[in-house]
């Protein structure tokens, strides 16, 4: 996997605080962090640059963050179907866990969350993409990893 300071990773919060707290944390990591609260622009940064990590908030509007996410995996770039996606929600019930799942996330973080564990989560997410993109014989859907904190 690439170094910290290599990741590039979009973060789309609708949320002004949760999304300035989660660029702050990537970017104390090193890691180069653009963010928008528009599902829609994401979606047009992602059609042209290189994302390794989408960090997206579960509610959002006009689409929500498993509609992005379920964009992401059936994108026309390969690059973009197989970055990481790590998704942060205030709802971690097994019904909201499991359409997270199905919609094709790598993790999950619940809301409130700490530094510490959005750090691991993404290094997690990270290491999982990395693996996926080496073994892109295997089925992405063999790959996909959920946590929540205990």
């Amino acid at each position: 996997m690439a170094s910290s300071k290599q990741v590039s990773v979009l973060v789309i919060d609708d949320n002004d605080h949760s999304r300035r707290l989660l660029k702050e944390i990537l970017d104390s990591a090193g890691m180069s962090v653009r963010d928008t609260s528009d599902p829609h622009h994401a979606l047009s940064v992602l059609g042209t640059a290189q994302i390794d990590l989408v960090v997206t908030d579960y509610e959002m509007k006009p689409i929500s963050g498993i509609q992005l996410t379920q964009r992401i995996r059936t994108h026309p770039r390969p690059s973009v179907r197989r970055c990481g996606v790590l998704m942060v929600t205030a709802y971690a019930d097994r019904k909201h866990v499991t359409e997270a799942a199905r919609a094709g996330i790598d993790g999950l973080i619940g809301k409130p969350f700490t530094a510490g564990t959005v750090l691991e989560r993404t290094m997690n997410v990270l290491e999982r993409a990395a693996a996926r993109n080496v073994d892109a014989g295997q089925k992405d859907e063999d790959r996909r990893y959920v946590g929540l904190d205990d």
